[in-house]
């Protein structure tokens, strides 16, 4: 159990999933200015023996680099919650814009289906009759196991609980 609480009832499952990003921003902001350097010292050379349209390209190429890395952290900005009371399973998208979906589903019938999509790849999702959440697409494969089986287990306790 967690120390939240959802309506005044004690969750008993609380996650928040969120996007893995390898490269932290300070070194991101590191590798950019080694570019930035890299690139002008390679542009003060490019002017000097007249091939100055090379300099625009590098200065694109710095922006277009600049560009991805933020736009990727951007997007590293969505997350999804999964939380489960004593009365419902709550499934919550937010996305980086600001938008946010919740959907509620009635633990008992709820069912996490943990499908192989090709090779390594799966796809998990919480169904309830005809309504249907495809959970963490922007995780690992190998972590999308891991929370369907923690999402099981917790209600597996639910449905063995004693009030």
């Amino acid at each position: 159990m967690t120390g939240r609480q959802l309506a005044g009832a004690p969750l008993l499952l609380d996650l928040r999933l969120t996007p893995h990003r390898s490269l932290k921003r300070h070194h991101f902001e590191k590798l950019c200015l080694f570019l930035v350097v890299v690139c002008g010292l390679a542009s003060i050379r490019f002017w000097i023996i007249g091939a100055w349209p090379v300099v625009l390209f590098l200065l694109f190429d710095i922006f277009a680099i600049w560009l991805a890395f933020t736009i990727n952290y951007r997007r590293g900005q969505a997350f999804e919650t999964v939380q489960l009371s004593e009365t419902d399973l709550i499934i919550a998208r937010s996305n980086p814009n600001g938008e946010t979906a919740t959907w509620h589903f009635e633990p008992y019938w709820a069912k996490v289906s943990l499908e192989t999509i090709g090779g390594e790849d799966n796809s998990l999702s919480i169904s309830l009759h005809d309504k249907t959440v495809t959970l963490g697409m922007f995780l690992p494969p190998a972590e999308r196991c891991n929370i369907a089986r923690k999402i099981e287990d917790a209600l597996k306790r639910w449905k063995t609980r004693s009030f």
